[in-house]
């Protein structure tokens, strides 16, 4: 089981990032082309899947700590109000999660 697709194949992807605009509830947040957030991702989904396949830990353990992570360092950096907005976000979201998709085998 794999999170995603491979990391040079998601730089290439990157390179087509184009700037979006996500709603958090009432506020909007710019996602900019130069930002590093999808570079990130891919290198935290690559370290995920290394954990997965080797066997060592189960998915759900991972998750589990991802998941423990990025509430601790919302919590941590953002303003109460801020971080009760994105909870809310997370929480209304909750359905629209799609299911991981393995890498595409050519």
């Amino acid at each position: 089981m794999k999170i995603g697709r491979n990391v040079e194949s998601s730089r290439r992807e990157s390179k087509s990032y184009k700037r979006r605009t996500h709603s958090f509830t009432n506020r909007n947040i710019m996602v900019v082309e130069k930002d590093k957030t999808e570079e990130c991702y891919r290198i935290l989904e690559a370290e995920a899947n290394k954990l997965i396949e080797s066997g060592e830990y189960d998915p759900l353990e991972i998750a589990g700590v991802m998941c423990a992570q990025a509430i601790k360092i919302y919590k941590t950096a953002l303003k109460p109000d801020d971080y009760e907005d994105i909870m809310e976000a997370i929480f209304l979201g909750r359905n629209d999660v799609q299911e991981i998709k393995g890498p595409t085998k050519h």
